[in-house]
């Protein structure tokens, strides 16, 4: 008996409309020969825990309580009617047994491997698109930057001269640049009177400058990768910085693939059932799980091709700072010295990667666990699109069998805005009524954030971003030096509005072939600026305690 798509109502044969609702309910075609195999295919591939169960007010926990239809009572027999030309069902008879035969070995051998890592990609695709996608500027803000603003603050009394000059003192900034190069602007005031400027600027050429009119006239620039050169004895160049973007994606990909290479038809097996959520237990999903069992020569098989990756690798020591070619090649004598070992390890702990899809698109109501030492160790991800939540992200690490690490985001239906929290060993942190759509110059989103510390969550810092009284935004930022409530409050004000930032008017030198006595002697020679800043600050200090 078919059933309205939209209130269930049972429809009878040939109607096309429901008479309850309205809704739509047409004849469903006849499957194509091609779906009718893919079902079939995927039902055969399954475990044989079976098909999702249908029906019920609560869905029996994940993995139990499911009926396979290999277990189902045959069917009473029915004999069928004599026909003149006995060869006819004969004949069908023998397509229905072949077709069934070449469907259940093509669903037998139907490897769940694919599925696992299509899983996998979906959902990581989705958060990136919904919960990460106001992090990716895009358009001219991706080429730009065109900051305008001012910092304040306020102090308690009690900090004697500090406060005197903290709360009299306003630093102000504007940055302009593009992918060609940048220019900062920066003034200090004490009571309105301007007493230190600076300017520092750059190009994608490495060549930089600074500025300090109230130390000297002069605008010094120098050639920062042939000073380094000069002073390392190496060769080096802005072409030598590869492009990072091209860099990391061809960097992840590699890796990416003798990960992904670990997968098999043999290690990843496929059920149907119905998951809790990680965040919420009592709300359920139903779907399809892929449970991901490496053994030690899988893992072995890995680490040597990471090695061998590592050792051909010509980009990770350009694209993480620190990170030596020695540094690399001891870390892939550590790997081809300790892999087998550490591989039957892994595969000892009772290592397994779980991904848990929900029906439909991968990237709803999805979750992906990470577990060793018979679970007491795991690593938790979970998307989620129903509970009373929208487009939510649950994230956790447990050691030892307790929960070290956990965030939790949530977008509220009904006035657009993002809430959660995030909690790592007695730090705790919320964020509330986060609007994604405002958002200052600096990338900082409106609303509110709360740091705290200790099982009575001691308040150490806040922040709340919102809009000016004049325009632009304020943020303001408290940082609490007791549990009295005393703090510093540093107000930063933004004009949200663009600059146009000017090179310094002013001779200019060149110092990429200064040596450390000319360093030096450049030094002594802003002295008497020096002297002259450090006697204003104690003077308005003095003046205003």
């Amino acid at each position: 008996m078919r059933t309205c798509p939209d209130c269930g109502r049972e429809l009878a044969p040939g109607e096309d409309r429901c008479p309850l609702c309205g809704a739509e309910a047409a004849e469903p075609a006849p499957p194509a020969l091609g779906d009718t195999l893919d079902e079939l295919a995927d039902r055969a591939a399954s475990s044989p825990e079976g098909p999702l169960p249908e029906g019920g007010d609560t869905p029996p926990a994940f993995g139990e309580g499911v009926v396979s239809d290999f277990d189902a009572p045959p069917a009473e027999e029915v004999k069928p009617k004599r026909k003149a030309a006995v060869f006819v069902p004969i004949a069908v008879a023998c397509a229905v047994v072949l077709g069934l035969a070449v469907w259940l070995a093509s669903g037998l051998l139907k490897s769940p491997d694919k599925g696992f890592l299509a899983a996998h990609r979906d959902l990581l695709q989705s958060i990136a698109q919904n919960e990460l996608a106001f992090l990716a500027p895009s358009g001219q803000e991706a080429e730009t930057a065109n900051v305008d603003m001012t910092l304040t603050a306020q102090v308690d009394d009690s900090l004697g001269e500090a406060a005197a000059i903290l709360n009299g003192a306003a630093l102000r900034m504007q940055l302009e640049g593009g992918k060609d190069g940048a220019i900062l602007d920066a003034a200090l005031d004490l009571g309105g009177d301007t007493v230190l400027e600076a300017t520092v600027t750059g190009n994608k050429d490495g060549v930089v400058g600074f500025y300090i009119p109230q130390f000297s006239e002069t605008y010094y620039i120098m050639d920062y990768f042939q000073f380094v050169e000069n002073n390392s004895g190496g060769e080096f160049s802005a072409d030598d910085i590869p492009d990072d973007a091209a860099a990391w994606e061809r960097t992840l990909k590699t890796y990416g693939d003798i990960l992904a290479g670990v997968v098999n038809k043999n290690n990843v097996k496929k059920v149907s059932g119905t998951f809790s959520s990680f965040y919420m237990p009592t709300v359920q999903y139903s779907g399809t799980a892929y449970v991901f069992t490496p053994t030690a020569e899988d893992l072995e098989t890995m680490f040597t091709q990471m090695a061998d990756a590592l050792e051909k690798d010509q980009t990770l020591v350009t694209l993480v700072d620190g990170l030596t070619d020695d540094m690399l090649a001891e870390a892939v004598d550590e790997i081809r010295t300790n892999g087998p070992e550490a591989a039957r390890a892994v595969a000892d702990s009772g290592f397994t990667w779980t991904i848990r899809v929900g029906k439909g698109d991968h990237g709803r109501n999805s979750q992906i666990e990470v577990s060793w030492d018979d679970g007491q160790n795991s690593v938790c991800l979970e998307r989620r699109t129903e509970g009373g939540y929208d487009d939510g992200v649950y994230f956790s690490v447990s050691v030892d069998g307790e929960e070290a690490v956990k965030l939790s985001t949530a977008h509220t239906g009904v006035d657009g805005t993002w809430f959660g929290f995030a909690r790592a060993g007695d730090v705790f942190a919320d964020f509330q009524q986060i609007d994604l759509g405002k958002r200052s110059t600096l990338g900082l989103c409106y609303g509110s954030y709360n740091v705290n510390v200790g099982e009575d969550k001691t308040l150490l810092f806040s922040m709340g971003v919102a809009a000016g009284e004049d325009g632009g935004t304020d943020h303001e930022v408290r940082v609490y030096t007791d549990t009295e409530g005393n703090c510093i409050t540093l107000n930063l004000h933004t004009t949200d509005q663009p600059v146009s930032l000017t090179f310094p008017d002013a001779q200019r030198e060149d110092i990429t072939g200064y040596t450390t006595e000319d360093f030096e002697a450049l030094g002594e020679s802003w002295s008497e600026g020096v002297s002259a800043l450090a006697t204003q600050f104690v003077l308005y200090a003095y003046q205003h305690q």
